[in-house]
């Protein structure tokens, strides 16, 4: 195992581990069950040993450059490292990926030249704190979007059994996207929306990174013009009075590079007033 290949590989990183006593050659190690492979510890292992990289698709390449980008281009006044890295270094893979997600779309966000913030608290009735994962600050301060990344897991849909019906399964795939959405909103900024905490909109995006497999079927056909219509229901804007948007996405590669970008599933706005 080449200890050198990780911290030139991923420099970044490799000093925000080393200011917390950790090295992140002495992090990987081999995953003990296939699920494992999607933690900090288990996606060192694979680089270090030079696993073969998975095309465009995301991997523990993707994963560990992606990170190592988010903290090149967000300064430590705009991302708290500690915060960080207890995230990314917590044994539950589920938090890792979550965290894969995040940075993503802060990165893909800042790329398009928005005005971004970082872990944003806010009020949620009289006592109780929360954070949005990014809010996008409109030019000259003059409002903002208040966001949050939310990752869908395999187990939360069932894949229907019999002959693949693309209009059936395409509703089936809107109704779990509903309802994870509707469950976000209602979670993070329900009782803040009410309480007049939150005046500005909010918008929720929703990472398939956990589960890209729920959406191979229909990107095909997405891309060819054929697939049916993902349409959000008309009772969601009412159930989510604040949110403006939900926007889903996988994560990808790019040509030449590991880090991983969104690219776009669909994106649900909320309708104009008389539309």
């Amino acid at each position: 195992m080449n200890s050198n290949n990780l911290h030139s590989m991923y420099p970044s990183l490799a000093a925000l581990a080393k200011s917390f006593g950790c090295d992140l050659a002495a992090l990987a190690v081999p995953p003990s069950a296939p699920a494992d492979l999607l933690t900090l510890r288990a996606s060192c292992w694979w680089a270090a040993i030079g696993m073969e990289r998975q095309g465009q698709a995301a991997d523990p390449y993707g994963y560990l450059q992606t990170f190592d980008d988010f903290l090149m281009r967000f300064s430590e006044t705009e991302l708290d490292r500690k915060k960080f890295w207890a995230k990314i270094n917590n044994p539950t893979r589920s938090h890792f990926l979550d965290t894969v997600g995040e940075a993503a779309m802060a990165l893909h966000l800042r790329d398009q030249g928005c005005a971004i913030q970082l872990e944003v608290e806010f009020r949620e009735g009289l006592n109780r704190k929360r954070d949005a994962d990014i809010v996008v600050v409109a030019a000259g301060g003059a409002g903002k979007i208040w966001t949050d990344v939310v990752s869908i897991r395999p187990d939360e849909f069932a894949v229907p059994d019999g002959a693949f019906s693309p209009i059936g399964y395409t509703q089936d795939v809107a109704a779990l996207l509903t309802k994870r959405v509707n469950r976000k909103y209602e979670d993070k900024f329900k009782l803040a929306v009410a309480g007049g905490s939150i005046t500005d909109p909010v918008a929720i995006f929703v990472c398939m990174l956990k589960c890209e497999e729920i959406l191979a079927p229909l990107i095909p056909l997405q891309r060819l013009g054929f697939a049916p219509d993902v349409s959000a229901p008309s009772d969601l804007w009412t159930k989510c009075p604040g949110l403006a948007l939900a926007h889903t996405h996988r994560v990808v590669k790019h040509t030449g590079s590991d880090r991983l970008f969104p690219e776009s599933f669909t994106t649900w706005t909320r309708p104009a007033i008389g539309d």
